[in-house]
């Protein structure tokens, strides 16, 4: 519920405005936005400035992403990197946002090895995604060890 409160403070002190929703957690379906009221037809509910959407070149424009990209890193694992910082770090300018994600991904790309093989047996999909798993397990690994210490502290 806190994670909530301070992700709805971060947006409108960024210039969201979400109207008649409400950001909370929902039972079942965990952490979402809820409407708070009824809408008409073709009613505005929420503006998002540009500024507010986080792409890989906002993740990874960071001391965290630019660290990672001199070591030799893709732009998707700084992107990670300062995304899994950013999370952790208080002081991130996208902390209150990156806390309120969930700590696992939802989508197969997070599932486990398992899982993945069970649920997307005999799909595309299922190759795809572990070709997509593995080249960025490559990419960190190759990486790893020419980042700084501090970095590997936080985001291991």
């Amino acid at each position: 519920m806190e994670e909530a409160g301070a992700l709805s403070a971060w947006l409108e002190t960024h210039g969201a405005m979400m109207l008649g929703l409400q950001l909370r957690h929902g039972g079942v379906a965990g952490r979402g936005i809820f409407a708070a009221r009824a809408f008409g037809a073709g009613e505005v509910l929420c503006e998002l400035p540009q500024r507010l959407v986080l792409t890989v070149d906002r993740a990874s424009d960071c001391v965290v992403g630019q660290a990672a990209l001199q070591a030799g890193a893709s732009q998707d694992v700084a992107a990670w990197l300062s995304i899994a910082w950013g999370a952790a770090c208080t002081s991130h300018a996208w902390h209150p946002y990156l806390r309120s994600l969930p700590s696992q991904q939802p989508d197969p790309s997070g599932w486990p090895e398992g899982l993945l093989r069970q649920e997307l047996r005999g799909t595309d999909l299922l190759a795809r995604v572990q070709a997509a798993s593995s080249d960025l397990k490559d990419d960190l690994e190759q990486v790893w060890h020419l980042l700084p210490a501090w970095i590997r502290q936080v985001v291991a």
